[in-house]
């Protein structure tokens, strides 16, 4: 069996076992652990590679410095043959900006003049090497979520953190990217609790021709589960686009906002809102 190997999840850190994400929802309502709170902006700023989070004396900024500089020196050099390593680092840092929104190519290839084929090109390699992940949309005919883009998000937020200039969790708290990227650690992070169990994910997200969206569409057990994630731990208008999981064709087992709060709070007898903690 392979597993994919990316930085410790929150649940390894707490040294905590911790089930595929969605679970059954008595478990969550029975559980009791301490929501991020606070701190989930020091968490997201920290990120999830080993050397940062088990030695004191390391410090983000110095580490991630280094690892862009060896990640570019070698893994990538080894994969394919940039002639100008600056822009390289531009498009990467660009990427780390852009987390958490569909991905869109030509964009990139515009505003770093470089070709599609290159921005193509370079998109695989992060892929490829575990930097960033791509979300398919969901749709009820498989062959719907190949045409349309996937939503791009870094898999390190610390890294991410980084390439975007953010040298404190204070200005994280402050920064406009906060929004993005506590969606991209809560994406993270489900998607690690079922890599961690050897299970291929069945994380989408959704989006129509009407433009409505939620941030995940959770496939499981025949089933599905709606998330939207907000950073806000009262957010407006947050279940505003469940109506549309009624046309999937598919029963909804339960759903909700995914929060930086510390309560699972009922809105209905179907969703709810869930700290983020209790993936």
């Amino acid at each position: 069996m392979l597993f994919m190997l990316y930085g410790f999840s929150q649940s390894e850190i707490k040294k905590e076992y911790s089930e595929v994400f969605p679970d059954d929802l008595p478990l969550y309502l029975s559980a009791h652990r301490d929501a991020p709170g606070k701190d989930v902006y020091d968490r997201i700023f920290k990120g999830s590679f080993p050397r940062v989070l088990t030695q004191e004396f390391v410090e983000p900024e110095g580490f991630y410095s280094s690892y862009v500089q060896t990640y570019l020196d070698r893994d990538v050099r080894e994969i394919i043959n940039i002639m100008d390593v600056g822009k390289f680092l531009q498009f990467l840092s660009l990427s780390a900006a852009r987390t958490a929104q569909e991905l869109n190519l030509a964009g990139f290839a515009r505003d770093l003049q470089i070709d599609n084929t290159t921005a193509r090109r370079w998109m695989g390699v992060l892929e490829a090497l575990g930097i960033i992940i791509s979300l398919r949309p969901y749709s009820g005919n498989l062959g719907k979520r190949i045409v349309k883009r996937p939503k791009m998000y870094f898999m390190d937020t610390g890294l991410a953190c980084f390439l975007c200039g953010i040298e404190r969790a204070e200005d994280l708290e402050k920064s406009p990217m906060a929004g993005a990227l506590f969606e991209t650690w809560v994406v993270s992070e489900v998607l690690k609790t079922w890599w961690n169990h050897g299970k291929q994910p069945r994380v989408f997200y959704y989006r129509d021709a009407r433009q409505k969206e939620i941030d995940l569409v959770i496939e499981r057990k025949g089933r599905l589960y709606p998330f939207e994630i907000k950073l806000s731990r009262s957010p407006s208008h947050a279940f505003r686009n469940f109506d549309v999981v009624r046309a999937l064709k598919k029963p909804v087992e339960f759903g909700g906002v995914i929060y930086a709060g510390r309560e699972m709070v009922p809105v209905d007898e179907r969703y709810w809102m869930i700290p983020a903690d209790f993936i």
